[in-house]
């Protein structure tokens, strides 16, 4: 039954990226979310850059559905028993989705990690919806849980300074997104996890643009009370002239 059941899940749950050769110790992601579960639809999303992504993993990260939790770990043990675990210092849960759509399977995942005394760097990769998806419902304190499951990083693709903006800019499914994304980078602040925030600059098409490098790091000095090194800025010239755009 174990068998069958994990030849019915398609795509990669563990994957290195090619660009992380020649850093000093190993990386290893883990990607948890079907390829169908998207909480949000930038406007500078390109298809081109998630293959290049892709291409860079050497692997489809297109899963059919959200893995069970023993198919996760089996996915794990198989880059342990290869030795790679080892000489791992940072697992990365990140993918094409938002890897906190599947919340339970995450913090068991990170939990279980360090059952299996892993010492390394655990670091989330998210849009940050938890609290909108969870917080009252199945959890008080999501990110608290996260902490206490052994987290240690979190970086929350926030891409504006108000929900006007994010709206134009993100378009989420959630109605106010932006509140509740708000709130839960404060939790992540306050459960103690190095936070970090990340903006789209560079961006301009059919009369909407992303704000200056400046206001964004303004916006998370004063709004956030975040140093800057804790704001990461991603130019999206160079993210289309890597996937081949014009």
């Amino acid at each position: 039954m174990f068998e069958d059941d994990l030849d019915k899940l398609v795509g990669s749950m563990t994957y290195r990226l090619a660009s992380d050769k020649g850093r000093k110790g190993d990386r290893l992601y883990v990607n948890v979310t079907p390829d169908n579960e998207r909480v949000i639809s930038c406007v500078f999303d390109d298809p081109a850059v998630e293959k290049l992504y892709e291409q860079n993993a050497g692997a489809s990260l297109r899963l059919n559905r959200a893995p069970k939790l023993y198919e996760l770990m089996h996915a794990i043990d198989n880059c342990i028993r290869r030795g790679f675990f080892h000489r791992t210092d940072e697992i990365v849960f990140a993918g094409l989705g938002d890897p906190l759509l599947n919340f339970g399977l995450v913090n068991d995942a990170i939990d279980c990690l360090r059952d299996m005394d892993f010492r390394g760097r655990i670091r989330l990769d998210t849009y940050g919806f938890a609290d909108h998806n969870y917080k009252g419902i199945f959890y008080i304190n999501p990110a608290g849980e996260l902490k206490r499951s052994g987290l240690d990083e979190i970086r929350i693709s926030l891409n504006a300074r108000n929900a006007e903006e994010y709206k134009l800019l993100c378009r989420p499914k959630r109605k106010n997104a932006f509140p509740y994304l708000l709130n839960f980078i404060g939790s992540c602040l306050r459960a103690g996890l190095d936070t970090y925030i990340s903006f789209m600059v560079g961006f301009e098409k059919d009369g909407i643009s992303t704000a200056r490098d400046e206001e964004y790091l303004i916006f998370a000095r004063e709004c956030l009370r975040l140093r800057d090194e804790n704001v990461l800025l991603e130019s999206y010239s160079r993210r289309r002239l890597l996937a081949g755009g014009k």
